[in-house]
């Protein structure tokens, strides 16, 4: 078969009409999807007095141990390295959680989707909700940073309700082509978890770009610096460059797009894979 007859077959089996009535159920079942996320979240801390707020705890106190270990190493003020490596740590558990558990959704709940006429897009939103609500118990530390006055008030906080979306959007087209290719090649849930724990170091979450001595290039060139930082910054008082804001938007285009075809080249093989 020669390369034209193949890119034309590859083509031909895109159906975006499937595609698009699968995101519509998803997102028009999202008050039981949110209720799933929400019992899920609820039964996995059954019996536990604080819940989430474990890990919340364990975060901060991770946070102000490598606030103290960063701030030596880098000559830095703890005071500005706790606040960076706080929120950083929220948004990279996030990202980081989504695509994980994004990876591994649709075997889990293979019984269910071979029961049920489901839509793939409704188990990514599950797993977007349900990491949005532990995220947000986490935002506890970001309250305790403002109370003690690590933390002051701006109104540059308003720009996270353009940074936030973009987040979402972007994630959400993550989630899509994790969780279908994940169903196609069993391999790639362990590499995306090692992907992860070896990209954090690769990610200002824990150091700062403007403490590098060498290999500034590092951050400047990774769009995951510009996703952190339109968020982070906004939260720390200071509005996001512009350069974060296309870059983020770039980001979230290139993300949804990918998985909007991944969905319409897949959809109809994913029941066969699981």
């Amino acid at each position: 078969m020669s390369e034209d007859s193949q890119i034309e077959t590859a083509v031909k089996s895109l159906n975006f009409i499937m595609a698009a009535d699968d995101i519509l159920h998803g997102f028009s079942n999202l008050p039981l999807v949110w209720n799933m996320a929400r019992q899920d979240v609820k039964l996995r801390y059954v019996r536990s007095v604080l819940g989430p707020l474990w890990i919340t705890i364990t975060m901060a106190l991770y946070v102000i141990g490598m606030g103290f270990v960063f701030g030596g190493l880098f000559g830095a003020s703890v005071r500005e390295v706790v606040p960076w490596i706080a929120i950083g740590m929220i948004i990279w558990g996030l990202l980081s959680n989504i695509l994980n558990e994004a990876s591994v959704v649709l075997v889990q709940h293979r019984a269910l989707l071979l029961q049920a006429k489901l839509s793939v897009s409704m188990f990514v939103l599950f797993v977007l909700l349900r990491n949005a609500i532990i995220s947000a118990h986490h935002m506890v530390i970001y309250l305790l940073l403002f109370l003690v006055g690590l933390v002051a008030p701006s109104w540059n906080i308003m720009w996270i309700i353009i940074g936030l979306p973009l987040l979402l959007v972007a994630t959400f087209g993550v989630g899509l082509w994790a969780a279908i290719l994940s169903a196609r090649f069993h391999d790639l849930p362990p590499f995306l978890s090692g992907l992860t724990t070896v990209g954090f170091l690769f990610v200002p979450v824990m150091w700062r770009p403007v403490d590098l001595q060498r290999y500034r290039e590092i951050a400047d060139w990774n769009p995951l610096t510009h996703v952190l930082a339109a968020l982070r910054d906004p939260l720390l008082g200071s509005p996001p460059s512009t350069i974060s804001l296309v870059v983020v938007s770039m980001t979230a285009l290139i993300c949804f797009s990918f998985g909007v075809l991944t969905l319409a080249y897949a959809r109809r093989r994913v029941m066969f894979w699981i």
